[in-house]
């Protein structure tokens, strides 16, 4: 009884790599299946069209780097910008901390550090936001009303 392949397309049937397995007349077989223009193959081996950089990104700023739909891992400089004011930090928008209240939001001057008051503390964006080291009498009313600079430390 004669059989005739049906062919890469049928015998893929929609996933991608390289597959072996009995083809339409019995016979073991090994194709490298491809996926069809604009598609790519996925962990799972199927075709997978990636849903696009802002999907992926969702929303997030900066260069992002995650699997994508089809689970390719990829990186994207995510296009969506900041608004005025704002900063990129850990692909999010983030307003930075004013001096004043960088300053005052440690009580020991301003600063991070127990120890030695003039070290500088970044704010809650990081280093793409303010950075500053806090020294009392720079001009900010750095320590709690009642209390004074003294040795670096508000008392």
């Amino acid at each position: 009884m004669c059989c005739t392949y049906s062919g890469d397309p049928t015998f893929c049937n929609g996933r991608c790599g390289t597959i072996t397995k009995l083809d339409n007349c019995g016979v073991q077989r090994t194709v490298n299946c491809a996926c069809a223009n604009g598609q790519e193959c996925a962990k799972n081996g199927v075709c997978c069209s990636y849903s696009g950089d802002n999907v992926f990104c969702g929303g997030a700023c900066g260069s992002l780097t995650k699997a994508d739909n089809c689970g390719v891992v990829r990186t994207v400089d995510c296009p969506n910008g900041c608004a005025f004011g704002l900063v990129c930090h850990g692909n999010a928008c983030c307003a930075p901390e004013g001096d004043q209240a960088l300053c005052y939001s440690g009580f020991l001057c301003g600063c991070s550090n127990d120890v030695d008051c003039r070290d500088p503390r970044a704010d809650r964006c990081g280093p793409v936001g303010n950075t500053m080291a806090c020294v009392c009498g720079n001009g900010f009313s750095v320590c709690p009303s009642g209390q004074t600079c003294t040795n670096g430390a508000c008392l």
